[in-house]
């Protein structure tokens, strides 16, 4: 498999979605386009999200300029009212023509409050999510677990992962991978 450019694109779960990328067992140049989020967010971030942000791209003309040259692009479905940038109407704009997208949800959850899994099925149906992540809930049930509500842990990412992997075909991790990254517990446990 030659050398893939991946993008991911979102809130702070795509950018840990990125860390998770790179540690795939195949040649990629994966960054995280920060989008919505300043550089020194993630500076003073740095113990939570380790050397990610050594793989994030700040600038706007930088982030359009590799973005135009990826072959995938994961990402959140930004609503234009939110970022004229970055919503998911004008991302298409900056691709070259067969890069692949791939959608997926912004996890908001709380075990204890419907509200949050009805409004990811809500979104998923209304913005034709690729990955939803209420399907992860309904396959996995208690093992998905939240630090607050909206900042999943491993098992969560490392799942999305794997569905990325098929939905791709990418190589998933081997066993004992999957086992130290569970340990690792990055970036929220």
């Amino acid at each position: 498999m030659s050398k893939i450019k991946i993008a991911t694109l979102g809130n702070c779960q795509t950018m840990a979605l990125c860390w998770y990328i790179r540690r795939l067992n195949f040649e990629c140049s994966a960054k995280y386009i920060t989008g919505m989020f300043s550089d020194f967010l993630f500076v003073k971030a740095r113990k939570t999200f380790k050397d990610q942000i050594d793989h994030n791209i700040y600038d706007k003309k930088q982030s359009i300029d590799f973005l135009s040259d990826i072959d995938y692009l994961i990402y959140q479905k930004i609503d234009p009212k939110t970022c004229d940038t970055w919503n998911h109407e004008k991302i298409p704009s900056y691709l070259k023509n067969d890069c692949k997208l791939i959608s997926v949800s912004h996890m908001m959850y709380d075990p204890d409050d419907d509200k949050f899994f009805n409004g990811m099925k809500q979104r998923t149906l209304k913005l034709n999510i690729d990955i939803p992540a209420h399907k992860f809930i309904e396959t996995h049930g208690c093992k998905i677990t939240m630090q607050q509500n909206n900042h999943p842990h491993a098992f969560y990412f490392l799942e999305l992962v794997r569905e990325i992997c098929k939905t791709t075909g990418w190589p998933f991790y081997k066993d004992d991978q999957y086992q130290n990254l569970i340990k690792e517990g990055y970036p929220f446990g």
